[in-house]
């Protein structure tokens, strides 16, 4: 059974993964991209949290390791 530290791995492992094929593919701004991992944060994220730093998935992470 797989509890919510084996699903934060593998999200972490994911997003890794995007973040490296999406620096390969192409350039983008600094401002654009998630700071934990480098993946690219979506315009809608960005338009509706302008001053988030962190992807979905990084930040779901960051907020799973927070709850006691």
């Amino acid at each position: 059974m797989t509890d919510i530290f084996d699903h934060a791995s593998e999200l972490e492992e994911l997003h890794r993964q995007r973040a490296l094929e999406s620096h390969k593919s192409r350039e983008s701004s600094p401002s654009d991209d998630c700071v934990s991992c480098g993946a690219i944060i979506p315009q809608a994220r960005k338009k509706a949290l302008p001053e988030c730093n962190l992807c979905i998935g990084c930040a779901t992470i960051k907020e799973l390791r927070r709850k006691p």
